[in-house]
């Protein structure tokens, strides 16, 4: 690798030095122990206050490292502003709820409104007259005339659906995919978590879930509510496709037979997924 190359290299690795895998280790001048997976322990839905205190011990330690090699110039409130992020995260809850990108994101906004840096505050308040006043205008222009409050979003989804058949009641709101596709083939638990998944949701399958349920419960009369919940995860989609299938039960709903038959194998994946506005990166 050249050096032109390397210098590439890190310029991508931007991402915050958070999930440390394990305390910094140096050896020839390199260090180990020190990924990043995107601040995955930070943005959980359930925090793990046991995680979050050795992701201080190791943020701690990654820094003692980092002094002893780099200079001080490398060393901005950015970097010193580790150590703090999980004490802020088990004292103040889960991370987005007190995060600061949307008051960022709007003061970046202010500062592009300054044409004057002389009289900061005015050329704010005479941007905001220019867009209030372009705004209110708007409302009397001709439909086929474009505003800024008639454009089409950028992250429209124009309404299309997954595919051409009618969906199922789990995957009804329209999208569309970006990027590039890839084709790879699920594994026996990921098909099976997907198939369990479509069916505890679907509003077609509710009738025939309380069913198995009642079943249960005159097997095992003293059965808990985590035990039945056991049960289903286990053994519902085996018997939801012998009940549809069967002959006797006369179904017909081809819709049914589709469910209790689960997920093609094949499946394609699309690095971004565009809905409700909003694009979102998604990882096979």
């Amino acid at each position: 690798m050249t050096r032109r190359q390397e210098q590439k290299k890190i310029a991508r690795c931007h991402s915050p030095l958070l999930r440390i895998a394990g305390k910094p280790v140096e050896d020839q001048g390199k260090l180990y122990g020190m990924k990043s997976h995107d601040r995955n322990e930070l943005i959980l839905t359930t925090l793990n206050v046991e995680k979050l205190t050795i992701m201080k011990g190791n943020i701690l330690a990654l820094l003692c490292k980092l002094t002893q090699l780099l200079s001080s110039s490398f060393f901005d409130l950015i970097v010193h502003l580790l150590i703090h992020l999980p004490y802020e995260a088990r004292v103040g809850g889960l991370v987005q709820y007190h995060w600061m990108y949307s008051f960022e994101r709007f003061l970046h906004s202010l500062k592009n409104k300054v044409k004057n840096k002389a009289r900061v505050e005015a050329s704010i308040c005479e941007a905001y007259l220019v867009e209030e006043t372009s705004t209110f205008a708007s409302f009397y222009y001709l439909d086929k005339i474009e505003t800024r409050r008639t454009r089409i979003p950028r992250n429209v989804d124009s309404g299309e659906g997954s595919s051409s058949t009618p969906p199922i009641s789990t995957s009804n709101y329209p999208g569309r995919p970006c990027g590039k596709v890839i084709s790879y083939f699920l594994d026996q638990i990921d098909l099976e978590v997907a198939h369990l998944y479509v069916l505890l949701n679907c509003e077609h399958v509710e009738s025939y879930l309380h069913i198995y349920t009642e079943f249960l419960r005159e097997l095992n009369p003293t059965a808990s509510d985590a035990e039945i919940d056991s049960d289903i995860s286990s053994t519902f989609p085996t018997w939801f496709k012998q009940y549809v299938l069967n002959s006797e039960n006369n179904i017909q709903d081809s819709l049914l037979v589709n469910l209790a038959w689960g997920p093609k194998r094949k499946v394609e994946s699309w690095p971004m997924y565009i809905i409700n506005g909003y694009k979102f990166h998604t990882i096979v």
